[in-house]
Formats: structure tokens, C-alpha cells, sequence
């Protein structure tokens, strides 16, 4: 159940006549499943809103299921991203317990079906915030496994709190333990027999639901989604039949390409999300510390662990990487080569007007000589013009040196 606000609005009176919760005034319904309903309610004393779960099935009640989950959620409601435990009474009757109203709703109410999410940096914001919360309960060696968008809510300041700890395991706790079909790794959907044991919950299962959530937040449907499948899922009475087509269907069908639903997810988050989808779980990501680093290298414009290190994409990332450096450096470049190309035209500007007045002086020269040849010719005056045209020539060869 999510722990969200809701449209429906009915009596308090629904819950029964004699119904009383001690500590808080019921206001409206936020919504009810198999084991009972979720409540907004009021906080006497401290005038809060608060969601309050109550369990009114008594007749379909695990009561050692109903202390699991109030544990795990006191193991690990500190963390920012999970929704915070505030009260819990599994005494009273019905039980109940209370946690911090999130009115925002979920991630449900915005995978709208054939809609991809259009604003694709707040969703890798909530990427970033589920894989941190995850990595926290992982830590306290509790696994949730039964991510989905309807598990995940987002508080006044738009960020996330998982719920639903409902079917947390611990590291190593072969118990049986389903999640939810389309968003649950195929590895995690069997039902053991009685001379078989469950299957270990691993890190992996969590790891493919965040694929599954994001994914379906940001396409608009679920991976491997078919026409018609999931109503024939659904048909089918048998758990354990239910759950064999389910792994057969995710194992033999590919997902599409996250950029061919939503062509606005690049390249990288497209990659990152559908390498936590990958059917074997050894393809997977192996911890959310991994999946943590691939979201920073995608934000920090670097090669992902998760992509081929071919030689092209990684100088792609460097370029993009360093686009002031490389900028920079161009300029630099284009600036070098204009200051050379000016100074080789300059030069060889300089070298024409050289040629062309060695070509008159030589000119003048032959002149002169010829002058003195001649009968009566003033050669005092001659030879001082040689002499000058001389030293010029020189001069000039000087500087073409």
C-alpha cells in the first residue's frame, strides 16, 4: 500500500463503528489493500498529518509478518530517501502503526501508460536518491524486493522516500517472498516447492526493480512490455505457473531501447537503466555502489563501466569532458596559425619587394657600365653612382640573409 494521498474521501465510519485509534483522529482515506487500509490522519497534541496503517483483517493477519516489517522499517527509517516510522502500536486492536504523510503521491501517479516522462534530469535526481537509499538499507544488510513506482513517493520538497517494506528480506533469510510481476527479476520470481528451498534474496533483485521503475518512468511501460501479456498473466490461477510464463516471458524477450520510446534520454542513462535490466543477474550491476559510480561518470562526462571501452567513445567523453580545455586550445591554435601565416606572407612580401629592387639596381648598374664605356663620359660622377648602387646591393642582400 502506498502511504500517499489519495482522491477518495469516504467516513471514517467505513472502518467500523467502535474503530479507534489512540493518539490520532482519522480525516481520509488514502487507500486499502488485502490486510487493511491507509489513513491520513491527525496527530493529537502535535497537530501533524501522519499516513496510519491499520490492519483490519485479523483473519488474514501474519502477526509475526506485521512485527517483520515495523522492524525493518525502524532499521532503516533514519535514512533522507525512506519514509520515517514515527509510531506503531501492533497491541492495539486493529494494529496500526504511523509514518510521515507524503501528499505528493508516487512515481505510479507520473508512469503514465504510453507517456515517457519528459523531464529527464529530475528523474535521474530520484535515480540518484533511490540508489543512495537502497545502498543504505543494503548496509544494514536488508534488501527491499518489491521496487516499483508505486513504492516510491516523493515528500513536500520533491524528493524521494521509498515504502513498503513489506517484503524486505535479510542478507542470507531464504524465506519465501514475492514482489511485483513486471517490475521483479526473473530469478526472483519462483515459488519453491515444499522439498525446495527458496530461493537467497540477493542484491540483484533490487538492483533489477530500480531498473524496471526507472524505465517505466521514463518510457511510459513496463520492460518487456507485450500486448495482451499481462492480462494473460493475471488469467492464470496458479501462482507458480503465473510466475514460470513471467520468467520465460522476461528471459526470451528483449526489452526495447529506452531511446526509441523517449528519444530524449542520452545515450548514458539510457545504457545505465537497461544494464540493470539485463535478464542474467551476472550482467547486472553487483551492488548499488557500482550503479552510483556509472551515474556520476555519466554526470561528470566520463567513460561508463557499464558501455564497451572502445577507443572512439572514450576520446567522445574526453572531448566533452574538457570542452573549455578543448576550446581553449583551439583558439590558441587558430590563433598560432593565423600569427605564422601572417608572418610567412609578410615575409615573403618583404622578400618580392627585395627581388624587384636588386632587379632595378642591377638594372642601373649595367647602365653605368655602359656609360663608361662611352667616349667624354663623366666617370668621377659615374663612379660615385656605382659605388652607392654598390653599398644598396649589399644592404639588401644583408637583410635576405
Amino acid at each position: 500500500m502506498a502511504l500517499g494521498s489519495g482522491k477518495s474521501a469516504p467516513d471514517a465510519k467505513e472502518l467500523g463503528p467502535d474503530l479507534h485509534i489512540p493518539g490520532y483522529i482519522l480525516t481520509q482515506r488514502l487507500g486499502s489493500g488485502s490486510y487493511g487500509q491507509v489513513w491520513q490522519a491527525v496527530r493529537v497534541g502535535a497537530g501533524q498529518d501522519v499516513a496510519v496503517k491499520i490492519f483490519t483483517a485479523p483473519g488474514k493477519l501474519d502477526w509475526r509478518y506485521l512485527q517483520r516489517e515495523v522492524d525493518r522499517l525502524l532499521r532503516v527509517s533514519e535514512h533522507p530517501h525512506i519514509v520515517t516510522l514515527l509510531d506503531a502500536n501492533l497491541y492495539h486492536d486493529p494494529p496500526f502503526y504511523a509514518m510521515v504523510l507524503l501528499r505528493k503521491g508516487s512515481l505510479a501517479e507520473l508512469s503514465q501508460p504510453n507517456q515517457p516522462f519528459r523531464q529527464v534530469e529530475r528523474a535521474v535526481v530520484w535515480f540518484e536518491q533511490i540508489v543512495r537509499a537502497l545502498a543504505f538499507a543494503h548496509g544494514k544488510g536488508l534488501l527491499h524486493c518489491d521496487l516499483k513506482p508505486a513504492n516510491v513517493l516523493l515528500d513536500e520538497e520533491d524528493n524521494i522516500r521509498l515504502v513498503d517494506f513489506g517484503q524486505s528480506q535479510l542478507r542470507g533469510e531464504a524465506a519465501h517472498a514475492l514482489g511485483t510481476l513486471t517490475y521483479m527479476a526473473p530469478e526472483q520470481a519462483v515459488v519453491a516447492s515444499e522439498e525446495e528451498s527458496p530461493p537467497d534474496p540477493s542484491v540483484s533483485w533490487d538492483i533489477y526493480g530500480l531498473g524496471a521503475t526507472m524505465y517505466a518512468l521514463l518510457s511510459g511501460q513496463s520492460p518487456h512490455n507485450q500486448p495482451g501479456f499481462h492480462a494473460t498473466l493475471t488469467s492464470l490461477e496458479d501462482v507458480s505457473e503465473r510466475l514460470t510464463r513471467y520468467r520465460e516471458h522476461v528471459l526470451q524477450t528483449p526489452i526495447t531501447s529506452l531511446r526509441i520510446l523517449h528519444p530524449g534520454v542520452d545515450r548514458e542513462l539510457a545504457a545505465i537503466v537497461e544494464h540493470c535490466l539485463e535478464p542474467d543477474p551476472v550482467r547486472r550491476y553487483l551492488s548499488m555502489t557500482e550503479l552510483a559510480e556509472d551515474l556520476r561518470r555519466r554526470r561528470e562526462h566520463l567513460p561508463l563501466l557499464c558501455l564497451p571501452s572502445r577507443w572512439t567513445y572514450r576520446l567522445r567523453k574526453f572531448v566533452r569532458r574538457q570542452m573549455g580545455m578543448v576550446f581553449i586550445s583551439m583558439i590558441s591554435i587558430i590563433a598560432l596559425t593565423v600569427v605564422i601565416i601572417t608572418n610567412t606572407i609578410e615575409r615573403r612580401v618583404m622578400q618580392e619587394e627585395r627581388n624587384s629592387k636588386q632587379f632595378e639596381i642591377e638594372t642601373r648598374l649595367q647602365s653605368i657600365e655602359t656609360q663608361m664605356r662611352t667616349p667624354n663620359s663623366d666617370r668621377e660622377q659615374l663612379t660615385r653612382q656605382l659605388q652607392g648602387l654598390l653599398k644598396e646591393l649589399e644592404g639588401l642582400r644583408k637583410e635576405s640573409q
